[in-house]
Formats: C-alpha cells, sequence, structure tokens
C-alpha cells in the first residue's frame, strides 16, 4: 500500500533536485467530473501560477485524456506549462507546438469506423456519451445501467479486436478509450519529456487517480522518480498517497511558499 505523502516532501525534493512535476487534470487538480464541465480548484491554480515563477526548481506538465488544447484552455493558464494530452499521445509545448507522440495516419480509418459505429450504438439516452478526440475515442458510461454498459463495452471490444486495425481499448474511470495500439501511455510521454528537456537534475514526479495511471507509476518509479496516488487506498505502483485534490492543491502551495520562502532569505 502507498504512504501517506508529507507535505514537505517535495519542498525537501528540490534542495537537491529539480523537479519535473507531472499532474492528472481530472482527479488530481480537478474533481472528475462530465468530460466538459471539470475545473481546477482554485486552489491548486493559484500555487501554479506561483510554481511557474520558479522554473529553476519546478517544470510543470498537466497530464490529460483530452487533447492538450483543450486541457490548457480549461486550466486556464495561457503560458509556463507543458501538457501531454490524449493520454500520452500529444506533448504540447509552451510555445503551443505540438508534437505527436507516435505515428497515427494508419489507424485513421479505423477510428472513423468505430466513430460511426458508437454514434450509433451508444445512445445518450441510455446514459452514454462519446467524445471525440480527433485520434482517439472515449466511451463514457458513468451515467449507464452497468448491465447495458458492459455490454456496449463487450461489444467494443470485439469490433476493435476483429473488425479494425491499429486500435486497441483501454480503460480508466468509467470510460472504455480507444487508442492507437501503437500508444506508449502517460509513462512513455513522461520518459520522452525528460529526454526531451535533457536534464540530468530532472526528477519526475507524478500524481495520478485513475487506475490507468498505474502504467505511468511504474515508469516514473523505475526511473526514480516520486509517484503520488490520488483517492481511496487500493493496491497500487505508487509510493505515496494523498485523499483528494483539495491535499494535492496543499502540496503545491505547501511547495509555493517553501521555495517563495528561499527566495526571500536569498534577497533580504
Amino acid at each position: 500500500m502507498a504512504r501517506p505523502l508529507a507535505q514537505n516532501l517535495l519542498a525537501d525534493l528540490t534542495q537537491r533536485k529539480r523537479l519535473l512535476l507531472c499532474l492528472d487534470y481530472d482527479g488530481a487538480l480537478a474533481d472528475t467530473t462530465a468530460p466538459d464541465g471539470a475545473q481546477p480548484l482554485a486552489e491548486a491554480e493559484r500555487a501554479l501560477r506561483r510554481l511557474i515563477e520558479h522554473r529553476e526548481d519546478v517544470v510543470l506538465a498537466i497530464v490529460s485524456g483530452r487533447n492538450a488544447r483543450t486541457a490548457r484552455r480549461m486550466l486556464g493558464i495561457p503560458a509556463g506549462i507543458l501538457f501531454i494530452g490524449l493520454s500520452g499521445l500529444e506533448l504540447l509545448d509552451d510555445d503551443d507546438h505540438r508534437e505527436l507522440l507516435v505515428q497515427v495516419k494508419h489507424c485513421l480509418p479505423s477510428l472513423h469506423t468505430v466513430r460511426d459505429w458508437l454514434m450509433k450504438e451508444a445512445r445518450s439516452a441510455d446514459g452514454f456519451m462519446v467524445e471525440d478526440k480527433e485520434f482517439s475515442l472515449a466511451l463514457h458510461f458513468r451515467n449507464a445501467k452497468p448491465e447495458v454498459a458492459r455490454d456496449l463495452c463487450r461489444q467494443l471490444e470485439y469490433l476493435v479486436a476483429h473488425m479494425v486495425r491499429g486500435l486497441r481499448v483501454s480503460y480508466g474511470d468509467m470510460v472504455a478509450e480507444v487508442i492507437p495500439s501503437n500508444a506508449g501511455g502517460i509513462g512513455f510521454a513522461i520518459a520522452h519529456l525528460l529526454e526531451r528537456l535533457n536534464d540530468k537534475s530532472l526528477m519526475a514526479i507524478y500524481f495520478g487517480d485513475d487506475p490507468s495511471d498505474e502504467e505511468a507509476f511504474f515508469v516514473v518509479r523505475r526511473a526514480g522518480g516520486v509517484t503520488i496516488l490520488v483517492g481511496p487506498e487500493r493496491e497500487t505502483h505508487a509510493e505515496y498517497r494523498v485523499d483528494s485534490p483539495e491535499d494535492v492543491a496543499r502540496a503545491l502551495t505547501a511547495l509555493a511558499d517553501a521555495l517563495e520562502g528561499r527566495g526571500d532569505r536569498a534577497n533580504p
């Protein structure tokens, strides 16, 4: 089981390392809600704006299943933060330059086929919502009856496995994602970002809440980073845990306070 996160841990780490601080948007910065309605906690947003001023100590990256530009718009901070979008398929830098981390052209016809099928079979009247993310598709079934959702997900899995090519189904919190089969995931994207930043002093930190974050926890820990589960206790690859996005906001605020305190002492 993951250990409780000490509130001063992040600040202590910056005494000897520069942090690549990666935060899942839904469930870590914002309470998980409908795909178009999640807003970051006000305290978390304020802390991020403060941390942007300490780039010598912290590089900020937001992780989302949405496309990166949508996540940037929803966060409401236009500059100073990197974004990993589409659950690791894309990277958006501070200059709004978008990089796709894997080839996706080969699977576009298959995505079109699955999109048409979902639009026909996943009826909103049954509690489903289909989210088109350009290079992936999300079937949200939080509001569907469990037996109806299970049946439709089985049909979706069969379609992806036997009727199209180049795709796979991945599950998150009450959502089935249809993504390119060569997608590396969030852990792959964080590793790519570490390599791209090319700073040997960087240590990756990842806050995530979803079962799909376990791959990222495993990769970040293997690279010597620190991993924090947000939410109830469960079996996890994460080393530490906090209860809620409110705890994440408090940890970010504590880090900002510590970094600003050091600056005040260095410049009396």
